[in-house]
């Protein structure tokens, strides 16, 4: 097999006794467009990060550099965090109360604003906020959570709750339940506590997750 020849030197490949004429404009541009370095998919995924660096609150509306923004709908609305969702606008994690004139509790919402405006009315969507909640008419704690969002697993992006709710003999049933977000894709899971808290708080620890705050509050009605 006959070596190729390097760009810039004039030289001809003879093929089956033909010949072709090198130009070496030509080879000289391929050459320097072969050294560029491709573009980096990191470098795509943090403009796309930038683009969606929170900047504030307004009414319902939650506004973020470069002009992005997304409504809400919702009452008294607090941003908390993001995940990254590939190439398209991150997943949203955002509380607020869906109705004004009741007794509802603020909620927990995830969303991605590429796949349109989240129904929020009458607790559409809504996931519990983490913190101790208490029984209205006395103030008896009936649901205990902790919430993670972030890398809150191996190999798993997502918002994670760690949660006991109160049995009838008083007793405390515990549970994990998951909210897997990958790119394009959102999914719901209760799981067994199977011990996973050592595991998000390791990645915690690292940084790769963060802890959602918690409060007190009481039931609704």
């Amino acid at each position: 097999m006959l070596p190729l020849a390097k760009p810039g030197f004039g030289l001809c490949l003879l093929i089956l006794a033909g010949s072709c004429t090198i130009n070496r404009e030509t080879l000289t541009t391929a050459a320097d467009e072969s050294s560029k370095p491709a573009a980096k998919p990191a470098a795509a995924a943090q403009a796309q990060k930038d683009a969606w660096l929170f900047q504030q609150v307004a009414g319902s509306v939650l506004k973020f550099r470069d002009g992005q923004e997304y409504d809400t709908r919702l009452l008294q609305p607090a941003y908390i965090g993001q995940i990254a969702n590939g190439r398209q606008a991150p997943y949203l994690i955002f509380a607020g109360r869906y109705c004004n004139q009741c007794d509802a509790n603020p909620g927990l919402y995830i969303h991605s604003p590429a796949n349109g405006t989240l129904a929020v009315a009458n607790g559409q969507n809504r996931y519990a906020r983490p913190g101790t909640e208490h029984y209205y008419a006395d103030y008896s704690p009936i649901y205990r959570a902790r919430a993670f969002y972030g890398q809150v697993l191996d190999n798993t992006k997502g918002v994670i709750w760690y949660q006991q709710h109160r049995q009838a003999d008083n007793s405390w049933r515990k549970s994990v339940f998951l909210v897997a977000l990958t790119p394009g894709g959102q999914r719901d899971t209760t799981l067994a506590d199977q011990g996973q808290l050592a595991t998000t708080l390791k990645l915690l620890k690292q940084g790769q997750c963060r802890e959602i705050e918690g409060s007190d509050y009481p039931s609704e009605p």
